[in-house]
């Protein structure tokens, strides 16, 4: 029961655009190194709805500032450990996330851009940038962002899967059968695997 209430209080208060009271009433369930996946939780919410509302725009904008401010002051300074540098990028995962639910198109790619930087190519960070783009159905932006993967073929697979949303067909067979000739050596052991072979 205390834990669900922490929940609501603190969804209460981000959606009444008082973030430090929404972070104190989790603060009285989860321990700090918890916080952030926390706070990013019961924030996604009601920061989508407020923004969403011309009448609370200006709410949500400050509510937007002070949650990026405090995810950035998340960041661990010493990263050496394994789990600090996890909380380091769930972190500017989360600024990347507020950024987008604000409607700050113009700061998401920088956002994302941030976390690929800190961290060296980080498909993961890529892919959703990727995903963003395509929600503003900037399908060549998105692509332009596959091609940066880390893993080539996945990459490769995202943007043939673009072009099939888009129902463009000609281009999806032409990016499938790239994608089966540079992955020739693991379509001929998945064929192997299929056949028994």
């Amino acid at each position: 029961p205390c834990v669900q209430a922490s929940q609501q209080l603190a969804t209460y208060h981000f959606r009444d655009g008082a973030f430090d009271d929404g972070v104190k009433a989790l603060a009285t369930t989860y321990k700090p190194d918890q916080m952030p996946s926390h706070v990013m939780q019961f924030l996604r919410q009601p920061l989508a709805e407020i923004a969403a509302a011309p009448e609370t725009k200006a709410k949500a904008e400050k509510l937007a500032d002070q949650a990026i401010a405090w995810f950035k002051q998340a960041v661990p300074a010493d990263q050496a450990a394994p789990e600090a540098k996890q909380l380091a990028r769930q972190c500017l995962f989360s600024v990347a996330e507020t950024t987008a639910l604000a409607h700050r198109d113009e700061a998401v790619p920088a956002a994302y851009e941030a976390i690929v930087k800190a961290f060296t190519t980080d498909d993961e960070a890529l892919g959703k940038l990727a995903s963003w783009w395509k929600s503003k159905q900037k399908f060549d932006s998105a692509r332009e962002v596959y091609r940066k993967f880390a893993d080539k073929n996945e990459g490769q697979g995202q943007i043939a899967h673009s072009y099939r949303e888009q129902q463009n067909w000609p281009l999806a067979i032409e990016t499938y059968q790239q994608l089966l000739g540079a992955d020739s050596e693991r379509n001929q052991y998945l064929v192997g695997v299929e056949t028994g072979i």
